[in-house]
């Protein structure tokens, strides 16, 4: 089975001279097609880090990061964006909705940027609303309108919109109460289960950890354990095929 990420011998550092920060240090890891991957650690730790990393949004100082088997640091600017546009979503914290457009708006603005418009784009945002449990009710209303719980939902819609093989979610649970954090992590086992999504979701919560296939603990920049195989899920995906990122010139 290929790998959709890699990272080898990966550090990241920040600032120069004797103000030099290090964030990480020395990290190798991949990730396999459908498997869904929790990386845990205190704050300060790297965890975000390395999701900007993987997402193409910085470079390492040192070390390889390949997405799709391709060296992000080899990539154009344009190659990123196209990258970040049809291979990744992405689920914050933070939901990252834009304020001043409805909730259909919000998952139809991705789509458009993939040249899916119309007839099409609105049934194609509906069936992705409906696959979160946003009920129609809500799809005319502002992000301000809704509540934590629903606001996830609909980014996770907008993050399927483009149909990518990787999904990064940055503490997808952190402002949700316990019973909508459970169900936007249910949600993210769903994605992984029925679509063969490989899932990198940073974490500081333990219960949301065991959703995970496997678990990485970072300590300091380094990977401190690994608990999990991928060979032998909890959470067994379906059978799927995951069509590598191509760069625009191939």
């Amino acid at each position: 089975m290929s790998l959709v990420v890699e990272l080898e011998n990966v550090t990241k550092e920040y600032g120069s001279g004797g103000a030099v920060s290090r964030a990480l240090a020395d990290v190798s890891l991949g990730v396999e097609e459908g498997e869904f991957v929790s990386v845990m650690g205190p704050s300060g730790c790297g965890k975000s880090t390395l999701l900007n990393l993987v997402a193409g949004l910085e470079l390492p100082s040192s070390g390889r990061v390949l997405v799709g088997g391709h060296d992000v640091a080899d990539m154009s600017d344009r190659e990123l964006s196209d990258l970040r546009l049809r291979y990744i979503g992405f689920i914050f914290q933070s939901f990252n909705l834009l304020p001043r457009l409805t909730v259909e708006q919000n998952v139809s603005w991705r789509l458009g940027l993939i040249g899916v418009t119309g007839r099409l784009a609105r049934d194609r945002t509906a069936a992705l609303l409906e696959s979160v449990r946003v009920p129609p009710s809500a799809w005319t209303r502002h992000p301000s309108e809704l509540s934590g719980g629903e606001q996830q939902r609909v980014a996770a819609a907008r993050a399927l919109a483009t149909e990518p093989k990787l999904l990064l979610a940055d503490e997808p649970t952190g402002n949700l109460d316990s019973r909508s954090g459970r169900m936007i992590l249910d949600l993210l086992r769903a994605m992984n289960e029925k679509r063969n999504m490989s899932i990198v979701m940073v974490t500081h919560d333990t219960f949301a950890g065991t959703y995970g296939h496997r678990t990485v603990r970072l300590k300091d920049g380094r990977i401190l354990s690994e608990a999990g195989e991928r060979e032998a899920p909890a959470r067994k995906p379906e059978e799927g095929q995951v069509v590598p990122f191509r760069r625009r010139s191939e």
